[in-house]
């Protein structure tokens, strides 16, 4: 086990404390052998690397993170020629959230957002906040149909949320634009396509209501 211990001089330090039983050979219990480490730095490492990959509010991967993974995958697509799929979400009239509810309800939204979206996703997906109140999910070896599947689960997913804030009831929706690899030659290239089919989405859905 690991555990966080006072030293003397006052300083908390990390533990990994391993212990197994000793028998005799009559196999009576003689005692405990084991021995404890000082793991301060291996955990304080992790511990800065998860702060420095995820996003602080909603746990899931930051954009520079995922802009990391994005290019390992995307290279990894265009040597072996297979398929991959980008989609951007983006929370439908989330600024009217913050302007009734406030910012506290907001930040309920995001998180309860970003922990649906991750419970709908693939093991092999890669989910990040983007910014604001857009979300991007990588999909590796994922043609466009298949894509398209997944964005009804998800679309299906977040309609069926009813976040309750101070007794509130906050209905959730969300636009989406997908894009997948074809020609480009920078993973920029597919991040801006599946921006501007989000945007092409929102303008429609605002032009019909």
């Amino acid at each position: 086990m690991e555990y966080r211990l006072k030293r003397h001089d006052g300083d908390y330090r990390w533990i990994n404390d391993r212990g197994a039983p000793v028998f005799l050979d009559d196999g009576s219990f003689a005692g405990f052998i084991g021995s404890c480490v000082d793991v301060t730095d291996h955990v304080e490492g992790l511990l800065m690397l998860d702060l420095a990959q995820k996003d602080g509010l909603t746990k899931i991967n930051n954009r520079q993170h995922f802009e990391q993974l994005g290019n390992t995958e995307f290279n990894r697509a265009k040597r072996f020629n297979i398929p991959l799929s980008l989609l951007m979400i983006d929370i439908d009239d989330f600024k009217n959230i913050n302007d009734t509810y406030g910012h506290i309800a907001g930040d309920a939204v995001l998180k309860q957002v970003a922990k649906t979206l991750s419970e709908n996703v693939r093991e092999l997906d890669v989910l990040a906040r983007f910014g604001g109140d857009e979300f991007v999910l990588l999909m590796p070896n994922t043609p466009l149909e298949m894509a398209h599947v997944l964005i009804a689960r998800l679309d299906l997913a977040l309609r069926s949320l009813s976040i309750v804030f101070e007794n509130e009831t906050i209905a959730v929706s969300a636009s989406f634009g997908v894009s997948q690899l074809n020609d480009e030659e920078k993973f920029e290239k597919v991040l801006v396509e599946a921006d501007k089919r989000l945007y092409e989405k929102k303008r429609t859905r605002l032009t019909h209501r």
